[in-house]
């Protein structure tokens, strides 16, 4: 389950009201999925500048794109980070 809460909001409203909706959600099978495993050639770049601002890009492997859960994962993506 995937809920975002955003704006000028009171915490105690918001786990009230996301409590509320979880007890609708019914429990589904864990589905099964390989163990990760490490890489092999992995590369990393560092570049340095003189600022006060620090970027990490991480690439990992995800579902297929013909995956039907891949809908769910672009739900969940910053609207920057969809493609």
């Amino acid at each position: 389950m995937f809920m975002v809460a955003a704006g000028r909001l009171k915490h105690r409203h918001v786990v009230q009201t996301i409590a509320q909706y979880a007890r609708l959600v019914e429990n589904g099978v864990r589905p099964q999925f390989a163990p990760a495993r490490m890489a092999v050639g992995t590369e990393g770049n560092l570049f340095t500048k003189d600022t006060e601002q620090t970027q990490i890009a991480l690439g990992l492997r995800g579902c297929s794109r013909h995956d039907e859960r891949r809908y769910a994962l672009r739900c969940s993506m910053p609207s920057w980070a969809r493609t």
